[in-house]
Parts: C-alpha cells; sequence; structure tokens
C-alpha cells in the first residue's frame, strides 16, 4: 500500500516511559496530506507489544483510546539491548493497523519510527467538532469531511441526529446520509438547520461496519 497509513511514533521520555502518539496520512490516494487535527475515528484500542529479539519474555500492554485522543502513555521495562516493537489498532469489532520494526537500544534516550498497514477500512472524521460556516439569513451551515484512511471501500452511513432536526424535516438536513469512499478518498458532509435554531451543540453519529464515530457541531 502506498503512502503511510498512521504513523506511530515511540519516543523515551525517561526510563521505563514510553508514549505512543497517532497520526493519519493518505493511505492510497494522490494526495499524501494529513487529517487536520482535531479529529475522531473508529478507533478503541491500541496493543503493544516488545519482546527481545533474541528471545525472551514479550511484555504485552494495552489502552483504550477516548475520543479524539491522540497520545496514549506506556510504562515498560526496557534495558539497552535489541528489541522488536508490535502495534495492534482496533476499534470495537476490528483490527484496523498492524507493524512491527526492530531497533538496538543503547541509551536512556531513544525514538522508535513504526509504519503500520491497513487492515481494513478506517473511518476518520474531521474536525470532531465543527462550527458555523455560512449563515444567509434564512439557514445556518456547516461542513464536515469524512476520510477512509484504511483499505479498499468504506461504506458509512448516518445513524442517528440531533432529536430537534425531527421538528424541521423540510429545513433541516445531513447531506449526504451515506456514502461510499476509497482507500485514501474522503468526502464531505454538508448540516443545514435554520437561522432561527437558538445556539446549541448537535450532534450525529456516522456508522460503519468497523464502528461508530459522533461528530457535533456547535452552532452559534
Amino acid at each position: 500500500m502506498a503512502g503511510i497509513l498512521a504513523c506511530v511514533d515511540i519516543t523515551h521520555h525517561e526510563r521505563h516511559s514510553i508514549s505512543l502518539v497517532l497520526s493519519f496520512g493518505n493511505g492510497g490516494g494522490t494526495s499524501n496530506a494529513v487529517v487536520d487535527s482535531p479529529f475522531v475515528s473508529v478507533i478503541d484500542s491500541v496493543s503493544l507489544s516488545v519482546a527481545p529479539a533474541g528471545g525472551g519474555t514479550v511484555a504485552a500492554y494495552g489502552a483504550h483510546v477516548n475520543r479524539g485522543r491522540k497520545s496514549i502513555p506506556f510504562t515498560v521495562q526496557l534495558d539497552r539491548g535489541t528489541f522488536t516493537f508490535s502495534v495492534s489498532v482496533q476499534s470495537k469489532n476490528s483490527v484496523l493497523f498492524v507493524g512491527d520494526t526492530t531497533i538496538d537500544i543503547e541509551a536512556d534516550q531513544f525514538r522508535v519510527d513504526l509504519l503500520v498497514s491497513p487492515r481494513a477500512p478506517v473511518m476518520v472524521v474531521a474536525p470532531d467538532t465543527t462550527t458555523t460556516l455560512l449563515d444567509d439569513g434564512k439557514s445556518v451551515v456547516a461542513h464536515a469531511t469524512v476520510h477512509n484512511r484504511g483499505l479498499d471501500s468504506l461504506s458509512w452511513q448516518l445513524s442517528s441526529r440531533p432529536a430537534i432536526m425531527a421538528s424541521c424535516p423540510a429545513t433541516c438536513a445531513a447531506f449526504p446520509d451515506s456514502g461510499r469512499i476509497g482507500a485514501g478518498g474522503s468526502q464531505t458532509l454538508t448540516f443545514f438547520v435554520p437561522n432561527t435554531f437558538a445556539p446549541q451543540v448537535l450532534c450525529f453519529t456516522l456508522s460503519s461496519k468497523q464502528g461508530d464515530v459522533p461528530v457535533c457541531w456547535r452552532k452559534t
């Protein structure tokens, strides 16, 4: 697969403490652009294992990834030597990315750049909370972008919208309400409500086979 799907940087800050940082590049499109932060994704957890390259006890670690979280800290036991770092990034029901690398640790401070590969479509939405883009005096409009930063074709649909939108079916909309996005592709999602709506936060849920993503609009 061409392009970086997700970069996992593991930096040794002090002895026995490392931090894993997630970012999303382009999986297979013509652009190598990184998804702007803040974003929200279907990622639910990260598993990390560290094993001596010459054999020995494998240390396994896991962490839940909260909404929009980018940095996941782990406390590990490491001495100088050669180690293999392996990472698996999961949604609630799918393995999304995997990767491993072997490095020599010769100092108390070191860095591991670990390139991971996709195993499934991965829905990422940016921003995680959008704001009003346009107010023409009758309607207000906001945008968010749905990305596929994984493999194959991402099939998504709008599975829930704010209850208040049920009172204005003719003038409220989230368009489109479903879509299919190839690897590395994206699709713009547009929200409309009447100008008379009071300032509030309107939250929607986008669903895919790999998991759900909550997206909100802070209407001013």
